[in-house]
């Protein structure tokens, strides 16, 4: 049996159609039950058989974690603490989602698994000390890394992009700062495969779409396909402009950092998962959305 925590977010919602298409036993909770309430959780869970927790939930508001941090570290850090409980209670396996902006941002290549996190926003504290309270504490999990997701639920950049393109202006975008986007259904699935497959192999591991890219370039990216499947009308064409600026020009609460890009090389090593480029998984995304044919 799975408990699902956050079912209806970005990943959880996805995470919830792969379970289910999958036909693994799951129950889910989301926002109704709240993670920081360990009694609250022991209550629900008390009948319950659990062998595997998919943490999905999260405060994921960068920006407004400069102002909330006692909210985002409770929710992001502390937390973890009341799941671990349950799973010791269950001897349950958990697999825990984190974040890139654990990382500084100044290394010129690709982070491993094995670099060393220096978060320079709250956000990425916060998920820092989630990853630090489940390593300290327990010994079977999964954290998954993730970086730049989107996906149909939840807000992300491609939806306020296409918001933007809409109105027919002009787009400024952030050229300096690389990543890879990663698409929820692709991270969706690599959950179901490590509990499909009883996973065993313990620890850290990063799960992004591959290849190298920059805002800007994702941007551009989403504005083509928008067009090609028919997401936005042929006219926007000549209305929209996307022009590049640097970090330095655009403000932000939060500090973001330059280099974002995670290497997936241990997913394949020790569980042969090759994640797909971030273009073929943006083309997905966007015919899933679309109702033309390409």
């Amino acid at each position: 049996m799975v408990w699902l925590i956050g079912n209806k977010g970005m990943l959880g919602s996805e995470v919830f159609n792969v379970l289910t298409a999958s036909k693994i036993k799951f129950f889910y909770s989301d926002a109704e039950l709240d993670i920081t309430d360990s009694k609250l959780l022991a209550d629900v869970t008390k009948h319950e058989k659990i062998d595997w927790i998919v943490n999905c939930a999260g405060y994921t508001d960068i920006d407004l974690a400069e102002q909330e941090e006692g909210k985002a570290l409770s929710v992001n850090g502390h937390a973890l603490q009341n799941i671990i409980n349950i799973a010791k209670v269950k001897d349950a396996k958990i697999i825990h989602i984190s974040s890139e902006l654990v990382f500084d941002g100044k290394k010129f290549t690709g982070y491993s698994e094995t670099d060393e996190p220096n978060p320079i926003n709250k956000y990425g504290y916060s998920k820092l000390v989630g990853e630090q309270v489940l390593i300290q504490n327990y010994h079977r999990y999964i954290i998954l890394r993730t970086s730049w997701l989107y996906g149909k639920n939840g807000v992300n950049f491609i939806h306020t992009m296409l918001k933007l393109y809409g109105s027919g202006s002009t787009v400024s975008i952030v050229d300096d700062q690389t990543g890879s986007p990663t698409y929820a259904v692709d991270v969706a699935k690599v959950i179901g495969f490590l509990i499909s497959n009883h996973a065993d192999k313990y620890g850290i591991y990063h799960c992004s779409n591959t290849g190298l890219t920059d805002w800007f370039s994702y941007a551009k990216a989403i504005f083509e396909r928008s067009l090609l499947y028919g997401i936005l009308p042929a006219w926007i064409q000549t209305k929209t402009k996307i022009v590049p600026i640097t970090s330095k020009e655009y403000t932000s609460a939060a500090k973001r950092p330059q280099n974002s890009y995670l290497l997936s090389n241990k997913l394949r090593v020790d569980y042969k998962i090759n994640m797909r480029p971030w273009e073929e998984s943006l083309d997905a995304f966007f015919k899933s959305i679309s109702k033309k044919k390409v």
